[in-house]
């Protein structure tokens, strides 16, 4: 989830369209606390997640169908910190971080600022580092919509609504319990945009099953993120979680 932020860097360059979950009355549902009880155990177990305290992702991006390509380079620690930084032909560098209770961004097309408002709360939503066992919360409103098919993949729907920010959708493969695919609204400086992220080619990587592609899109183009290396227990510099001065 933590690569959803790339389009925090980007803001300015996506307009999408809302996606909308259908309810089907004919399936008999399991409740929000087993889907998320299966996705944890998915993904590894609670054990295995609350090993970690720290991880570096690299990896590579590419915005179709304009052919431009970068690099992307994600530090997370333990409990809410992050530093962001992509590198975009034709485009720039591109800085988010939060030390835990600032969020800043620094880019070509914005320059330099801090966060506030629902921007701010976004951020502190995104930067849980154990956000997979904080569902409930981080949201504390989650109802089960109902069974649909990506694809030829069955998954649950699930409609999650962070305190103070929009609905959330997410959808969780049936059968393996791997989040698949999510819907998010984001506030950026221009206003608030959606985003339809998916989640492809889990690999496990110290007990953890990480998606090494994440792709996300809108009616004009898409952002493909396809991580190289992951590394657990790397030792950052603090410095770089907060805001230059």
């Amino acid at each position: 989830m933590k690569l959803n932020i790339l389009f925090l860097l980007i803001n300015s360059l996506i307009f999408t369209y809302p996606v909308f979950a259908q309810k089907d009355e004919k399936v008999k549902l399991p409740n929000v606390e087993t889907i998320i009880k299966k996705y944890v155990e998915a993904v590894g177990g609670k054990k295995a997640i609350e090993k970690q305290s720290s991880r570096l992702i690299k990896g590579t991006l590419e915005m179709a169908p304009m052919g431009l390509k970068g690099t992307v380079e994600i530090s997370t620690a333990a409990p809410n910190k992050s530093y962001t930084k992509s590198n975009i032909a034709g485009i720039g560098e591109l800085i988010e971080g939060f030390d835990g209770k600032t969020g800043w961004s620094n880019n070509p097309i914005q320059g330099s600022r801090e966060k506030k408002g629902d921007e701010l709360l976004q951020t502190q939503l995104l930067n849980d580092f154990f956000r997979d066992l904080h569902f409930e919360k981080l949201y504390p409103q989650m109802e089960v919509k109902g069974v649909e098919k990506l694809g030829e993949t069955v998954v649950y729907v699930v409609i999650a609504t962070p305190a103070g920010l929009a609905p959330e959708i997410f959808y969780f493969d049936k059968q393996t319990g791997l989040l698949l695919r999510q819907d998010s609204t984001y506030v950026s400086p221009e206003g608030t945009f959606n985003l339809q992220t998916t989640y492809e080619d889990y690999r496990e990587v110290d007990g953890i099953k990480i998606a090494f592609k994440v792709k996300a899109k809108n009616p004009q183009f898409e952002i493909i993120t396809t991580i190289t290396e992951v590394k657990h227990g790397f030792k950052f510099d603090e410095t770089i979680f907060s805001q230059p001065k």
